[in-house]
């Protein structure tokens, strides 16, 4: 199986095209529950404003199944030429990046983190997620959080909202927004976020318009503004200088035909950061209005970003570690699990055998509770050495002269083991060194060829198991560690 990461961003595709596959929940749940993957395949889908891509541990037909469904989901053919394709440590290193925000519109980005979090607990939800994604993700909250903690490259940046108000407020005279009359469209997560950016400023009046009444109340109520009827959006946006457009609705909200006529010394600016884009395009055709969306506030935002580069080389540092570490434990579980794999059906074969050789004095009433009585004592028999096995250094060679002993004690006869030790990182031997290379990468698929083991490496054999919340992240680390 190889690692893939496909996908849309801001970087290949304009706006026009990732519009077309953005996915809101629905869509990701019925995505996922129409995908017919391999056994043992495993995928998590992202899709925010900028992205819409899919982590894939897989053949290279699941890959093809899930960009089969993206196509089907958005009735539109795979834009090749926009996309990005990565195998194995470079989609190892793309997803560490993303999480991290170093691939985001707003280098720094914090709000990507969140998406990224959101997007692994709906796969956990949806059952897609097996013991190397769940490595995968959580190994990649735990690199954007030391980026956040270890470098600069927080400093200063926030999110895709908060752009949107450093915009708005260059563009306005004087260089702040200080007694500007502002409409925000949209209370959710990206809204929310818009409203602590504009916190810092003295506006002449804030009004805040949601489909849903209640949640732009609450909002309201928090930052103090004032709640205008979705219907009344139109002849709100008429009386305000600055507009933030963030609904998430799958069309245009803002309409040209219903805005009403501004005098050109009354203009209003109308930045538009929903994907799909939620301002009809004729609106900035309109007199007295100009209409920003993400395009606009890439091109933007460039002189801003190269500040934050100083610190990417740092970060970049961070995720190289990290992806050693994860290729390492990679290698791990592919040579071990199929050692496991054997110890555990050799003593469930004796076993079985047992029960059945006694299963004339065994009441049919009691069967059940034998097979239980007789699991629970063989998974306990198991659970220490199956421990320390994975305890053991996997750069070591005791770890490798175990894993052997363990396969030649346990396994059965014609049992296929025959663990592949050759790409193990031993020591001295120094493979990471090709990671640093990109040109010298070797797929996984070639140096191990083993199945990913069957259990999530969170699971309750050695790890704590994946509850239905997955996060905190860091608890499961701590409790790893």
């Amino acid at each position: 199986m190889t690692l893939y990461a496909v996908g849309l961003n801001h970087d290949l595709a304009t706006t026009e095209v990732r519009e077309a596959f953005v996915l809101d929940g629905d869509a990701i749940e019925d995505l996922y529950g129409s995908l017919a993957l391999s056994s043992g395949a495993e995928v998590v889908l992202l899709s925010t404003c900028n992205r819409t891509e899919a982590i894939i541990h897989g053949q290279e037909g699941d890959k093809a199944a899930v960009l089969a469904a993206l196509e089907a989901q958005s009735g539109h053919p795979w834009p090749e030429r926009h996309a990005f394709s990565y195998e194995d440590e470079a989609a190892i290193r793309h997803v560490f990046g993303v999480a991290s925000g170093l691939r985001s519109l707003v280098i720094g980005d914090a709000q990507i983190l969140h998406q990224s979090k959101e997007a692994y607990r709906h796969a956990v939800g949806a059952e897609t997620v097996g013991p190397v994604l769940h490595r995968l993700m959580h190994e990649a909250f735990h690199v954007a959080k030391r980026v956040r903690t270890e470098t600069g490259l927080a400093q200063g940046a926030a999110s895709v909202s908060s752009l949107a108000v450093a915009v708005a407020r260059a563009r306005v005279p004087g260089g702040s927004l200080d007694g500007h009359r502002v409409l925000l469209l949209g209370a959710g997560q990206m809204g929310r976020a818009a409203l602590s950016a504009l916190s810092t400023f003295e506006l002449g009046h804030l009004a805040i318009s949601n489909r849903s009444a209640a949640r732009a109340r609450i909002a309201a109520e928090h930052h103090g503004g004032a709640v205008v009827e979705w219907d009344e959006r139109h002849r709100a946006i008429g009386a305000s200088d600055i507009v933030l457009v963030a609904s998430g609705a799958s069309a245009p909200v803002v309409h040209a035909e219903q805005l009403p006529e501004r005098a050109a010394d009354d203009p209003a600016l109308v930045i538009d950061i929903a994907v799909p884009r939620n301002v009809d395009r004729s609106v900035d055709e309109l007199p007295g209005y100009t209409v920003l969306d993400l395009d606009t506030l890439n091109r933007e935002v460039e002189a801003t970003a190269a500040a934050r580069r100083s610190a990417v080389p740092e970060a970049e540092a961070i995720v190289e570690q990290s992806l050693a570490e994860y290729v390492t434990w990679f290698f791990h579980q592919q040579a071990l699990q199929p050692t496991i794999q054997a110890i555990r059906s050799t003593f469930d074969a004796i076993r079985k055998q047992e029960i059945e050789r006694h299963a004339h004095r065994i009441p049919k009433v009691a069967r059940a509770d034998v097979e239980r009585l007789t699991r629970s004592i063989m998974q306990k028999l198991l659970a220490v050495p199956v421990v320390r096995l994975k305890a053991t250094d996997p750069e070591s060679l005791d770890f490798v002269r175990g894993v052997k002993a363990l396969a030649t004690i346990f396994s059965q006869p014609g049992y296929p083991l025959e663990p592949d030790f050759s790409a193990m990182p031993l020591s001295g031997t120094e493979p990471r060194e090709e990671l640093s290379d990109p040109s010298a990468s070797v797929p996984m698929s070639s140096r191990s060829s083993p199945e990913a083991p069957a259990r999530c490496p969170f699971g309750h054999d050695v790890r704590p198991s994946v509850p239905s919340d997955p996060l905190p992240v860091d608890a499961h680390r701590n409790a790893r560690q």
